[in-house]
């Protein structure tokens, strides 16, 4: 068995589950393996035929996966979270009876990788989705919005040629350095799995034409902490969100239509249902309106099966060159929601409201501080 040693870097606090989360948070082979999958699924059109034999699977003739992973020291952490100023991303962390646990940014752990089949295409599967895990992934709550950030730092293993083709962008000394080594390695992903004409559209976040990443290279735009990098990247994606009409204003006439209270107090506002979901859901799901001068609120979320959720397709990191912290914004392909699914609140019921479009995700991404632009 070929045998494969990871190192990460622990960026960002990390909010990871287990038998109670709020007493503690535990850094397990599971979340990794889940996180691999994930990711390995972003780059493979092929994956529902490719993953099973390399991640294993639960149908007939699919059986274990092809490789063992171990974390050989234990992580865990029972620090309570009260950093302020990312209160816009972190909110989730102190809602009651919540009080999360994380392990400690700063830390590095290793990964051991022990494979049972050595062909190309599992060893290329299995360091692509590493990789892509130490460079615009996370682990565990809220990795989407900066925390959960992890930095590949180190591998080695006998008979891992792909591992020094694909290099860590994070060994680098510079910002500027960094994202050409970052802009290196999509380019040699791109290369090992080729979008296929025609393929059809997938129903989950992939790598492809629409991904872009945003990263100022001007050490200006820097920050000698963290949180203090994560809390510039909330206030940039708060005020461009609330600051965008005319969602606000189409909520609070949707408010008066369904509201007689809400009609009362401002009968100014025309009372008119909404038409299409508001653009500010192309973000993810749930979204909630309130207002304070209507007295009421109305949540926004997805009608499916056991389903209220979807993801955003705007991914943030926090990448430490040096001693310094950069804001890195990842815009990845994908739908808002699943075949059959539909976005409703509290006054649509089963009809739900026709989806935005992605101009916003666009917008945003364009809006951000001109330099740093990488694509996919």
């Amino acid at each position: 068995m070929d045998k494969l040693e990871v190192t990460y870097r622990i960026v960002t606090p990390m909010f990871l589950g287990g038998a109670k989360p709020n007493d503690f948070a535990e850094l397990r082979p599971p979340s990794i393996k889940s996180a691999m999958r994930y990711w390995y699924r972003a780059l493979d059109q092929d994956f529902r035929k490719e993953e099973p034999l390399i991640f294993g699977g639960t149908k007939k003739g699919e059986g274990q996966s092809s490789f063992l992973l171990s974390i050989p020291q234990s992580l865990i952490g029972k620090n309570p979270y009260t950093t302020s100023g990312t209160n816009y991303f972190s909110f989730p962390f102190n809602m009651r009876p919540n009080s999360r646990k994380y392990i400690k940014e700063g830390q590095e752990f290793t990964l051991q990788i022990t494979a049972r089949e050595t062909d190309e295409k599992t060893r290329k599967a299995i360091v692509s989705s590493l990789w892509l895990l130490g460079h615009v992934g996370g682990l565990g709550s809220r990795s989407r919005r900066g925390f959960g950030t992890i930095a590949l730092m180190d591998w080695k293993g006998a008979n891992w040629a792909e591992t020094a083709q694909l290099t860590s962008a994070h060994k680098s000394h510079s910002i500027a350095d960094w994202s050409q080594a970052f802009q290196s390695g999509l380019s040699l992903l791109k290369k090992w799995y080729p979008t296929v004409p025609g393929h059809p559209a997938p129903h989950h976040l992939v790598l492809g034409d629409k991904s872009v990443f945003r990263l100022s290279t001007d050490q200006a735009n820097s920050f000698t902490r963290w949180d203090d990098a994560l809390a510039d990247a909330a206030e940039t994606m708060r005020a461009f969100r609330y600051h965008r009409p005319p969602d606000y204003s189409n909520v609070k006439a949707h408010m008066c239509k369904h509201s007689q209270d809400a009609a009362a107090r401002a009968p100014i506002i025309p009372q008119v249902h909404l038409s299409i979901a508001p653009e500010r859901t192309a973000f993810g799901l749930p979204l909630t309106f309130s207002s304070s001068s209507l007295n009421t609120s109305t949540t926004f979320k997805v009608l499916g099966e056991n389903k209220t959720r979807s993801g955003s397709r705007i991914f943030i990191r926090i990448i430490k060159v040096g001693k310094h912290y950069y804001p890195l914004f990842c815009r990845f392909n994908g739908p808002l929601l699943n075949p059959g699914d539909k976005i409703t609140d509290r006054w649509a019921g089963e009809n739900g409201y026709p989806l935005p479009s992605d101009k916003i995700l666009d917008d945003f991404m364009n809006g951000l501080p001109a330099g740093g632009k990488i694509s996919w």
